[in-house]
């Protein structure tokens, strides 16, 4: 159908609430009184990072599907690059299955190039819809459900205290410095650790040292039991730490609520954080064959795509002088949705870095942009790929050295939620 992509305007966001309480219904109860609703709307569009776009039908200017676009700051293998984030994506009951949702990406990417910026990422409400616009998946989350007195014990346990409004610049550094030495996360903008610290659903604990926090933990109580109002969870999706000692007293910490609270559910996507507990076994008393117990549950996370994969690899590394013993090979990309980038890259790839090159290949893959932006961020490799038939390599005996070049050491770890 035809439509007209444009931003929201200061009058039109009675329209959004409305269709986001449609596609959304979990967010009516956040959005029942309208004036309360387009103040919150009219403060988040004063974000200089922040674009609502909406999609109108043409004859009678209804408002049939929108989308929030984000200018994200991501580190990528240890350099700051922009990234696009997508959010909100929604199509209206009556306008369902007209291609809506395809026209606001297709938009959304070339808004993207159009700024210089040359990937983007997104949490899927369906993986194989984004896939086939060329999105890969990243690190998947992990789900522990720990009982406390499980926890490590720590002599720095009595250091962590409870965080207040006072502590908002302390903790804003604190994930910064976290942010800057953490492939894959997200940059925040000011303002947010006193937003989360004035949340009274919010339980946040603090490791300092030297008058500096090295680590917190962001903890929600939740009711155990429905039937037993004193048994009670703690659950968090936000645990950061910059040193071991600080992990160790954090998790002291909880061990130390034991008395409390039931459990403590973790979510995080440290695929070796089963490590730190003697015994991470869960409460489901399930068993995998032969004798081994379930201890985790597992989700689908962030996806990545790259939209120029020329220009991408340009903005990262356009220094060959800092690619040294480099291997050539090249990488034809399949790209179903973005024409232009269907394409042959050549890539000098040194032990960690990568840059394109003009030289003859000494080996070429043959693999989907989705694939390809998967293994590019180092959530899979690329030997795993080709195992997995999800790429070609015409040379087998060079596919474990390119691939170790490629990899990096940490899965992409982050916590933005939009």
């Amino acid at each position: 159908m035809n439509l007209t992509i444009r931003e929201l305007k200061e009058n039109e966001i009675e329209d959004l609430i409305r269709l986001r309480n449609n596609v959304y219904p979990r967010f009516r109860s956040h959005f029942k009184d309208m004036e309360k609703s387009v103040e919150w709307f009219k403060k988040f569009l004063e974000k200089d990072h922040i674009r609502i776009f909406g999609a109108y039908t043409e004859e009678e200017n209804n408002l049939a599907g929108t989308m929030t676009l984000f200018d994200f700051d991501i580190n990528f293998r240890g350099k700051i690059i922009k990234t696009g984030g997508i959010g909100g994506v929604g199509v209206d009951f009556e306008y369902k299955k007209r291609h809506i949702c395809r026209d606001l990406i297709d938009f959304s990417l070339k808004y993207f190039m159009d700024k210089g910026i040359m990937s983007s990422v997104l949490h899927p409400f369906r993986t194989d819809f984004y896939k086939k616009m060329g999105y890969g998946l990243l690190s998947p989350y992990y789900r522990y459900k720990l009982k406390n007195s499980r926890m490590p014990k720590s002599k720095d346990a009595h250091k962590v205290r409870l965080l207040s409004e006072e502590d908002a610049d302390r903790i804003e550094r604190c994930f910064d410095n976290h942010f800057k030495t953490t492939h894959g996360e997200i940059g925040r903008k000011p303002g947010w650790g006193e937003k989360n610290l004035k949340n009274e659903d919010n339980a946040i604990f603090g490791y300092e040292k030297s008058g500096e926090l090295e680590g917190y933990i962001i903890c929600n109580i939740i009711n155990a039991h429905p039937d037993n109002f004193l048994l009670h969870d703690l659950s968090s999706d936000e645990l950061i730490y910059t040193t071991p000692e600080s992990l160790r007293a954090l998790l002291g910490l909880l061990r130390n609520q034991s008395d409390q609270f039931e459990h403590t559910i973790i979510h995080t996507q440290d695929d070796a954080f089963f490590y730190l507990f003697d015994n991470p076994v869960d409460d489901s008393h399930e068993i995998f064959p032969h004798a081994n117990h379930q201890y985790v549950r597992g989700s689908t996370g962030l996806m990545f795509r790259v939209l120029d994969s020329k220009q991408f690899i340009n903005n990262y590394n356009n220094n060959p002088d800092e690619v040294e013993d480099g291997l050539i090979c090249s990488f034809f990309i399949e790209d179903p949705f973005i024409e232009a980038n269907n394409d042959e890259i050549v890539l000098n790839i040194g032990k960690g870095n990568f840059c394109l090159s003009d030289k003859k290949p000494e080996m070429s893959v043959k693999v989907s942009v989705a694939d390809f932006s998967s293994m590019l961020f180092g959530a899979v490799n690329l030997e795993r790929l080709v195992t997995l038939g999800l790429a070609e390599c015409n040379d087998s005996s060079r596919l474990k050295e390119i691939s170790d070049r490629l990899a990096v050491s940490t899965p992409p770890a982050y916590h933005m939620k939009f």
